[in-house]
């Protein structure tokens, strides 16, 4: 009695539990459910002075337990859903407060706390599953951000995360083809320009990235053909002008890559047809020159320029006589050969003619160079070694005294030495002569002038130089009307 007094409840309920062991009676039976419903009552009081001050947990606990001792009662019963209402409606609104702070996996774990408390809370349940759209939604918000800005393996990533969401498979898919188109028209976006650039190899590799995305894509294959047709045109362009530059196995090594690059290719075979035709006339000049001047210095040399075809010719059985020993090698060797040969000697015996008087001085020159003479002393003379009258012309206005100045020297493929463009008259200075315009009279070897006169542009003495063998590569910069002075 004394402990049920005191609302010590367990120790009364021992008590009288001990007491109707000893001796039963109605008294200790009496007892016991005086505690009983005194101790409900006690928990259902501390469960709502819990539920009044907010502390839901504990009074859930509180109402748990008189259900312990009085599972029917129903006031119990009420008071337990009101407060696991209370506790719902806390744990959504909280989750709905971290939803619009966008912190989803939170409000997740609030709602899904929400649904522990009382299962199938049809507002919890309402709440998770607009949730989940929302964040669905916010997926896909950034993964289309992220294609907007080409960030194609970002995007992919996120729409692959979406595809693994519950029921957003047809969605998720739609997306991640879009990044596949997209992804494919900025690798041929980039490949074309490559193309453009003429970086084949990079191309080429941008068009096998889209065929693994889309191996039958049109547009692949055709930029790997171009991508060939460039390689393959490069090729050939390297070896024509290793080829101009004499350069023969290296002109072999480009064409070889070609034919490589695009089987059967024609201009290819030609290609390597060339450089050996070449490469065998190169040698047959080296080895013709050599000839040349070894006739040319075993034989009596021409003591003025009048003598001097006369001279070659007397050479010319000499000559039939050494070209009895290459009669087995190839053609273009033999052309080679007979153009070094001829070469040599007349280099030769002009070296070998007396030199010409020094030039006139600037009045004298112009003197000889004025009015009625403009026509016939104003000239250009296209010299390629092999052209009598243009040496005749050469030698002519040499002995006259009139200055030369070489404009252009171009070398030519092996076929012989190189063809000088010398210009006769008066150069007052040393660059560019303006106000000339040199007009070709169709095959014939000469340009004539059809405007004398010299350029006043520069200030100097006059530039004069003597007529002579020049071999200079590539000075010109202009097509036959554009005329480029070289002081080299």
């Amino acid at each position: 009695e004394t402990a049920l007094a005191s609302d010590a409840f367990e120790i009364a309920d021992h008590c009288f539990r001990g007491a109707s062991r000893l001796r039963g009676g109605e008294s200790a039976s009496d007892g016991l459910n005086r505690t009983l419903v005194a101790r409900v009552a006690w928990l259902r009081n501390k469960g709502a002075e819990a539920r009044d001050k907010g502390d839901l947990v504990l009074a859930e606990a509180r109402f748990r337990e008189v259900l312990k001792f009085d599972s029917q009662n129903e006031d119990t019963k009420a008071e337990l859903a009101d407060v696991l209402e209370r506790r719902v409606a806390l744990e959504i609104a909280e989750g709905e407060r971290l939803e619009k702070a966008e912190k989803f996996d939170e409000a997740r774990e609030r709602y899904k706390a929400s649904l522990e408390i009382i299962s199938a809370h049809d507002a919890a349940t309402r709440h998770l599953a607009a949730l989940e759209k929302t964040v669905t939604a916010h997926m896909l918000a950034d993964g289309d951000a992220r294609l907007a800005r080409k960030d194609f393996d970002g995007a992919e990533k996120v729409f692959k995360q979406v595809r693994e969401r519950d029921g957003e498979q047809q969605v998720a898919d739609a997306r991640l083809e879009q990044v596949k188109a997209a992804r494919i028209k900025a690798l041929l976006a980039a490949a074309d320009e490559d193309v453009t650039r003429k970086r084949f190899d990079k191309a080429s590799e941008g068009y096998k990235r889209v065929q693994k995305l889309d191996k039958d894509n049109a547009a692949a294959k055709k930029g790997l053909v171009r991508c060939r047709q460039g390689r393959h045109d490069a090729e050939v362009a390297l070896g024509n002008t290793s080829l101009s530059h004499e350069d023969f196995d290296g002109a072999k090594k480009h064409f070889e890559n070609a034919g490589k690059i695009i089987r059967g290719s024609k201009a290819a075979s030609k290609g390597l047809a060339r450089s050996e035709a070449a490469s065998q006339r190169h040698d047959g000049y080296v080895e013709g020159v050599k000839v040349g001047k070894e006739i040319a210095g075993r034989a009596d040399k021409p003591s003025a320029r009048e003598n001097l075809n006369a001279a070659i010719h007397a050479t010319e059985w000499r000559v039939q006589q050494q070209k009895e020993g290459i009669k087995d090698e190839p053609e273009p060797f033999r052309q080679g050969w007979k153009a070094g040969v001829d070469n040599a000697i007349r280099a030769e015996f002009i070296a070998a003619l007396p030199p010409p008087p020094p030039p006139p001085s600037p009045e004298e020159h112009h003197s000889r160079t004025s009015g009625a003479h403009l026509e016939t002393v104003y000239y250009v003379i296209l010299y390629d070694g092999s052209d009598d009258e243009a040496q005749d012309e050469m030698v002519k206005a040499q002995r006259a005294g009139l200055p030369a100045r070489v404009f252009e020297s171009r070398e030519l493929p092996v076929t012989g030495p190189p063809a000088t463009l010398v210009a006769i008259g008066p150069f007052k200075t040393p660059g560019i002569t303006q106000g000339w315009w040199f007009g070709h009279t169709g095959r014939d070897s000469r340009m004539r002038i059809r405007c004398g006169g010299a350029s006043e542009g520069a200030r100097g003495a006059p530039a004069w130089r003597r007529i002579g063998l020049y071999r200079y590569a590539n000075l010109s910069t202009g097509g036959s009307d554009s005329i480029i002075g070289a002081q080299s």
